[in-house]
């Protein structure tokens, strides 16, 4: 069997959703389809965490954390694929930015020059700020993977996060700002813009109430924090409304196109900047 043609059944699939995840147990139950399985698992892997991982170390070092990353996923993958948590996609994602956050700052512990400052390492774009925090913070001893696990945003951020959920403007044009402002930005780094050709290539055809899953999940990676679902209350109601023809609108797919997402996040954005402005507050949780 061809490899690309094989990989080419995976593009688009998650690691965390119930396609990809009955996809891995079957394969990992057939010897024949071992192999193709691990090589599957490996490409959605790099494609699901790479941008997280060098948020945190940097593009010089994402190889080699990504390296253990499939290594410690693979290690521990059958006893999870084992427990009665794993038939929720949400704690898939979970475990697997738990292995990613773990990793990166194991990593982190064993290669830093702790010669250098932290400060200057941040400065030279080497480590993210919440890696910095995140070692400083851990004990070496202690098993890495248990760190941000009880972190939540402010309370401030929660309530502005609810104002922008309950503006006035669809679901679609809302989760495209969401991806477009607060989380592909973070997943690429301090000051990459998201482009909205990304957010289209990564929303485009789903259908509206997977997103917002999706959404939920990556926007409190990106935060590297808890987030309250009732923070999303506004947008699950827009979600939940019934359109003309009797449906929800959360069953609809994404269509919107580059320039229609670039003329919603550009509205979006100018409403949003007095929300997060006002009193002074930043759009970042707190740590």
């Amino acid at each position: 069997m061809d490899e690309t043609k094989k990989l080419e059944d995976v593009v688009g699939m998650r690691f965390a959703s119930q396609e990809f995840f009955e996809r891995l147990k079957n394969g990992l139950q057939d010897e024949k389809l071992k192999d193709w399985t691990y090589a599957e698992l490996y490409f959605v892997l790099q494609r699901d965490t790479k941008y997280k991982i060098i948020n945190r170390v940097g593009y010089s070092n994402w190889e080699d954390v990504f390296q253990n990353v499939v290594s410690a996923v693979i290690r521990q993958l059958s006893s999870f694929i084992l427990n009665p948590k794993s038939l929720i996609e949400a704690n898939r994602q979970a475990w697997l930015n738990t292995i990613v956050r773990g990793e990166s700052v194991s990593w982190t512990v064993k290669n830093i020059d702790w010669h250098v400052s932290l400060e200057q390492l941040y400065e030279e774009g080497e480590l993210s700020h919440e890696l910095i925090k995140s070692v400083r913070e851990s004990n070496i001893e202690e098993n890495p993977e248990a760190i941000y696990m009880d972190r939540e945003i402010s309370i401030e951020f929660q309530n502005k996060l609810k104002e922008l959920y309950s503006l006035n403007s669809s679901p679609e044009r809302l989760i495209s700002y969401t991806y477009s402002k607060l989380i592909i930005p973070q997943w690429m780094g301090n000051g990459y813009s998201g482009k909205p050709s990304e957010t289209r290539k990564y929303l485009n055809g789903k259908r509206l109430d997977e997103i917002f899953e999706y959404m939920v999940i990556d926007l409190k990676a990106a935060m590297h924090a808890n987030i309250p679902m009732q923070v999303f209350l506004p947008l699950i109601k827009k979600l939940d409304a019934i359109d003309n023809d009797g449906c929800s609108k959360g069953k609809c797919r994404f269509t919107l196109s580059v320039k229609q997402i670039t003329q919603a996040t550009n509205r979006i954005s100018e409403k949003a900047c007095m929300i997060f402005s006002e009193n002074g507050e930043s759009n970042e949780p707190s740590r």
